[in-house]
């Protein structure tokens, strides 16, 4: 690791959709400091090769979930992952900021801290909402999944 990089694995599973990955790899190489490790988990074999073949970064790994499931893709990278901590994104997320992952690290800073989670914007349309508890949920019988905050009016942003 270089002083220029932070001991983090970025992880990023992806199912079709092979081209905002690529551009999500270039958007990761503007942060100031760099990841240890930025790890795609394609689900499809074909997709791996074509991110491959079109993304400029020499940084972002690849790796091929052994079948398609989204919560299978992001234990198979933890599992590959080699940084002290892990941060995980969909493909569709970017960063709203070169220093967004020194950001979100600094929580960790108190040692009573052991997940750290960002806001999630472009949800304005969830399906469903508990007033007062500043996050709208997908409404999933018998569970209530988190999925963002109500508020949010921007998309495609992760902060």
């Amino acid at each position: 690791m270089t002083r220029q990089q932070i001991d983090v694995s970025v992880i990023i599973p992806t199912l079709g959709r092979p081209e905002l990955a690529a551009k999500l790899s270039r958007e990761l190489q503007s942060l100031c400091p760099q990841p240890f490790e930025i790890l795609f988990v394609f689900q499809r074999r074909a997709e791996q090769l074509t991110f491959q073949n079109s993304n400029p970064s020499r940084t972002a790994k690849t790796v091929l979930a052994p079948e398609p499931s989204l919560t299978l893709a992001r234990n198979f990278g933890a599992n590959l992952a080699i940084g002290r901590f892990l941060v995980f994104l969909d493909d569709d997320c970017r960063p709203n900021s070169e220093d967004w992952l020194e950001a979100l690290l600094l929580p960790f800073d108190d040692p009573r801290i052991g997940l750290v989670t960002g806001s999630v914007t472009g949800w304005a349309n969830a399906s469903g909402s508990l007033p007062g508890l500043n996050r709208a949920f997908l409404l999933v019988p018998p569970f209530l999944q988190p999925v963002g905050t109500p508020e949010a009016t921007k998309s495609a942003k992760c902060h």
